[in-house]
């Protein structure tokens, strides 16, 4: 029919279907670019949430301020923490998910490394969730971190440095001042990669001290 149809017409049908193409193909791509950005916005709040149900604040005594963070590891209530910042409480408490405020004893020092591990001196009513240990970091990789006492904030940033050896660490584009001791770095998952510590927190940007050798040291 076009072939029949005189020059003017053909012209006309030509350009709307071109501009149809166009308007199709730009509607597409902006769906598919927004529904890419929603999908990860929701994965990440969703790996904040798994990790947030898996740290607790550390305090002196039940009433005492606030000092950092500790990473529940066993069903039992366990929990790591900088080893400099329990060594800097006279009585470590630990303020759980669910509000309780719970004494703690320290259970094992690491003899080479920042990590300390307690559990609450009273068995828990029910049972606490652990955090999921994360493979290896990878220079270059998505991470985020969470930090504050009375408030928490969400930082992100990329890993920048990996070093297994002596003194391992990971270092991040997160800003340094957005880290504390016990601070979790967390993957998209919410699985944890490593966890900040006082002696790491010499740097612009923050380090954290790599937790996959951790798990096998983890009290029974």
């Amino acid at each position: 029919l076009m072939d029949q149809a005189p020059a003017g017409v053909t012209r006309t049908i030509t350009q709307v279907i071109q501009q149809t193409v166009a308007d199709a193909t730009a509607n597409s791509g902006a769906s598919s670019t927004a529904a890419v950005a929603i999908s990860v916005n929701d994965q990440v709040a969703d790996a904040t949430a798994v990790i947030s149900s898996s740290m607790v604040r550390l305090r002196d005594g039940q009433s005492g301020e606030l000092k950092g963070i500790g990473l529940i590891v066993s069903p039992s209530g366990t929990i790591l923490a900088d080893k400099s910042l329990v060594d800097s409480l006279s009585a470590p408490s630990a303020v759980y998910p669910d509000g309780r405020t719970l004494p703690m004893a320290v259970v094992r020092f690491q003899a080479q490394g920042d990590i300390a591990f307690l559990s609450p001196v009273q068995l828990l009513s029910k049972p606490a969730k652990p955090i999921i240990f994360a493979s290896a970091a990878r220079l270059g990789s998505s991470v985020w971190s969470l930090s504050g006492t009375t408030t928490t904030m969400l930082s992100q940033g990329i890993v920048s440095r990996v070093d297994a050896g002596d003194a391992p660490i990971i270092q991040t584009s997160i800003p340094g001042e957005n880290s504390m001791p016990g601070a979790p770095l967390f993957d998209a998952t919410g699985a944890v990669v490593g966890m900040g510590t006082a002696s790491l927190a010499t740097s612009s940007t923050a380090s954290f001290y790599p937790l996959q050798g951790v798990r096998n040291g983890i009290p029974q």
